[in-house]
């Protein structure tokens, strides 16, 4: 099961709080959430440290690429940092699908 623990500025605990044990925690990346990428993934960190428990690897949802190449490399860059500070801040993998 994957359970979404983050997703946007505001929303939090979509459906986590009865997540079963070893569920997967995910996050949507949204590229034009007005929430900063570092604040996004650090919200992710407390958030799945907090709730403990979780499956591997965390999951990183990529928006659809966009027809702009020079838009798409730097949402690929935000993607890059949010998972660097998510995998360094935990010790766990994020797949990016």
């Amino acid at each position: 099961m994957i359970v979404t623990i983050s997703s946007g500025s505001h929303v939090r605990f979509e459906d986590a709080t009865d997540a079963p044990a070893g569920a997967q925690f995910a996050h949507y990346f949204d590229p034009d959430d007005a929430e900063a990428v570092p604040n996004q993934a650090q919200n992710f960190v407390t958030y799945a440290t907090a709730l403990g428990d979780y499956g591997t690897p965390f999951v990183l949802y990529s928006p659809p690429r966009c027809d702009d190449e020079a838009q798409w490399a730097y949402i690929c860059v935000e993607m890059a940092d949010w998972r660097q500070i998510v995998e360094s801040g935990t010790g766990v993998k994020v797949e990016i699908r």
